[in-house]
């Protein structure tokens, strides 16, 4: 049998200011079947009749609720023997102007649970315009509580607190550290977990008005029933902290009398729904056989539930049907060419409305903009959505590249920047055309919006080409031109030159290299370069008298030819004069000659001052000096021009004068000469000064 739920016996220990009972709150707690004792001497003990009544389970627990701004501490004994058989007690604690009843709360809090509680520092949480705060799901069954101004407690576990969600009517001040407006404890919570009873407090009296001041209007303000029900449930109370009636306390469900499956639905197809029965037992079944604690509705069909308990058999059925969900087909993603636009339509429309992204509630849309555009079909259960996503064609600005020039022995491959599939001007589609000769090439791209067109000029470039000409001929001195031509590169001659004209002189093979990005090549060319043997004398010679000069020019393969007609490269000279040599080897030949002077001097030191030299660097009187025999000692040797001025002295290297002052070559005219020398037979030291003329 299922045991009924009587109404509890409550107490008010009341108080007077805010923490006090009203009468319209004593009457809400009357209206739920509640016997209701108030201590209207304001007394702070508690009546030594009234103790919970735990053991008769007919008339069920017992409330004690604190409604004073006393202190307690001496009652504080009484109180928690009271929650350990099973009582209940109610805390109304408030905030500034009875921060003595805050005080007590956290006192007797911290008596019966055995841990450290006291008030907040904040006098309050906020205040304002009325209501100054609130709180969201404060309960399963309650959805909003609204408060004026509050007292919080610390030291209270999280889980054990009722706390506020948020502020309102600028509130002041806007953010609080202090955010529990009110407290929880089941005996199983407490130090001694053997209480069976339970503790509960508010810090705000004005939530039992919905933040109103509770005494306003002559006490006839309006209560909040609702709030007044969950603290003190009545035998048909459905929303509740604590359950009425005595025993071990248990969740705000109570005994199923009966349960529903609500009612009968239609569902959409791919949908599902799960089926509960609240506080069921082992003894559910589903459509008779199944047993477990939900089921889950995938098919249209009649679906019961049954379960024993010991308020007796229950049971409940609902249908559910399935609908067909709409499809609307909006089809792929598309494009659509810049200023044009693509009509969406959905083809079945019956029974259907329509909802666009937009707004629009028609079956069809015109788009015109990128963008991604959504169609949601409705039926009278069900619906369904597509998207299509639309872009403007974007058109692509394609490119050949720019004009260019390939080698003639490597095709070029073109293709379009980016690559496309082209039509080529030899009438083919494709994404590449090899060139391989010079011209322009154009090639189109058409697509749903324009044609394209673009074109490019190719010239070829050829690999070098390098020619020398035939192995030649030069006679010593000379010297052969080369030049690259005919075809651009990087050149490289035999000595490691870039230059395009190279002089060759040595003898050899003389080789030229040309590199271009189309290839390399190389030709070369011998030189024979005919070397003719030097003379065997440079400069007039003076001899003593009978004296013989010979003169041996012998080289092989090379003929002579002397001034009187002689052709051996052996003379013997005799007698003064002017005397001349050609020598010849093939196509080339070169002529010295050399005067001879005697003297009627002892042939011991003889010393000749010519009267005239040619400068010219043709080997020919080159240089100006004295002619000897002998080795002179102590050597000094000097040349002025016609103003005096010395611009030649001799030193250990430099006993002759080549024509020269200061780096460049003096105008022909005479000049005088200054010299000095020890003779080196007897050792006098000697002095001679003369002129001559300079010739070119």
């Amino acid at each position: 049998m299922c045991p009924a739920l009587k109404a509890d016996r409550i107490y008010i220990l009341n108080g007077n200011g805010y923490n006090n009972a009203g009468k319209e709150l004593i009457a809400a707690m009357r209206s739920t079947g509640h016997y209701v004792y108030n201590d209207s001497v304001v007394t702070n003990s508690i009546p030594s009749g009234f103790k919970t009544r735990c053991e008769d389970a007919v008339n069920g627990y017992d409330w004690l609720c604190l409604f004073t701004n006393k202190n307690l501490s001496t009652q504080h004994a009484a109180i928690k023997a009271f929650i350990k058989k099973g009582g209940k007690v109610f805390v109304q604690y408030e905030v500034t102007c009875c921060s003595s009843s805050s005080g007590a709360a956290a006192d007797l809090l911290s008596a019966v649970l055995g841990w450290t509680v006291s008030t907040n520092t904040n006098p309050y949480i906020a205040s304002g315009g009325k209501p100054s705060w609130f709180a969201t799901g404060f309960s399963c069954c309650i959805d909003t509580l609204f408060g004026a101004a509050y007292k919080g407690l610390d030291g209270l576990p999280t889980a054990n607190q009722f706390v506020s969600t948020g502020m309102m009517n600028s509130a002041s001040p806007a953010i609080s550290l202090c955010r529990n407006f009110g407290f929880q404890f089941k005996g199983s919570e407490f130090t001694d977990t053997s209480h069976k009873g339970a503790i509960v407090g508010l810090g705000d009296v004005n939530i039992w008005y919905d933040s109103y001041e509770p005494h306003s209007n002559g006490g006839t303000m309006p209560i909040n029933q609702k709030l007044v029900e969950y603290f003190f449930p009545g035998p048909n109370t459905s929303c509740y902290l604590f359950p009425p009636g005595c025993g071990k306390l248990q969740s705000q469900s109570g005994f199923v009398k009966s349960f529903s499956l609500g009612n009968d639905t239609t569902l959409c197809d791919g949908d599902s729904l799960t089926l509960k029965v609240e506080n069921s037992n082992s003894s559910l079944k589903w459509n008779g056989q199944v047993k477990q604690a939900t089921f889950t509705v995938k098919d249209s069909g009649l679906y019961y539930a049954e379960m024993q308990t010991i308020c007796g058999f229950s049971s409940d059925s609902i249908y559910i049907r399935f609908a067909q969900k709409p499809k609307p087909n909006l089809g792929p993603d598309d494009s659509i060419c810049a200023g044009r636009s693509l009509l969406l339509k959905i083809a079945d429309t019956a029974g259907l409305s329509f909802r666009w992204q937009n707004g629009g509630t028609g079956p069809d849309f015109l788009a015109d903009k990128a963008g991604l555009y959504i169609c949601k079909a409705s039926n009278q259960y069900c619906s369904g959505s597509d998207t299509i996503r639309i872009a403007i064609y974007a058109q692509p600005e394609f490119k050949l590249g720019r004009d260019t020039q390939i080698c003639s022995t490597m095709p070029l491959t073109l293709k379009s920047t980016p690559v496309l599939r082209l039509l080529w001007q030899n009438q083919v589609f494709d994404t590449a055309y090899q060139v391989d000769r010079s011209g322009r090439f154009f090639a189109e791209f058409r697509h749903a919006c324009d044609t394209l067109f673009d074109s490019i000029q190719i010239s070829l470039e050829y690999p070098p080409l390098v020619k020398l000409g035939k192995d030649t001929q030069i006679c010593s001195g000379q010297s052969v031109v080369l030049k690259a031509c005919c075809t651009p590169g990087l050149i490289k001659w035999t000595d490691g030159s870039t230059d395009s004209v190279y002089t060759a002189t040595k003898n050899g093979i003389h080789t030229l290299l040309i590199s271009n990005r189309c290839g390399s090549d190389s030709d070369d060319i011998i030189l024979n370069v005919v070397e003719l043997p030097p003379f065997p004398f440079r400069h007039d010679t003076l001899l003593c008298l009978n004296q013989t000069l010979r003169v041996n020019m012998w080289a092989a393969g090379v003929k002579y030819q002397w001034q009187d007609g002689s052709d051996m490269p052996y003379y013997e000279i005799k007698s003064p004069g002017l005397y001349t040599v050609t020598s010849s080897k093939g196509a080339c030949s070169q002529t010295d000659s050399i005067r001879v002077v005697y003297t009627d001097a002892p042939c011991d030191c003889i010393l000749y001052m010519p009267d005239a030299f040619t400068p010219g660097d043709d080997g020919i009187n080159d240089a100006y000096g004295p002619i000897s025999n002998c080795v002179l000692g102590d050597f000094s040797f000097n040349i002025f021009n016609r103003w005096g001025e010395q611009i030649f002295a001799s030193d250990p290297t430099h006993k002759t004068w080549d024509g020269t002052y200061k780096g460049q070559g003096v105008q022909m005219d005479v000049y005088l000469y200054q010299l000095s020398w020890k003779d080196p037979v007897n050792g006098i030291t000697r002095f001679t000064a003369g002129t001559f003329t300079l010739l070119r």
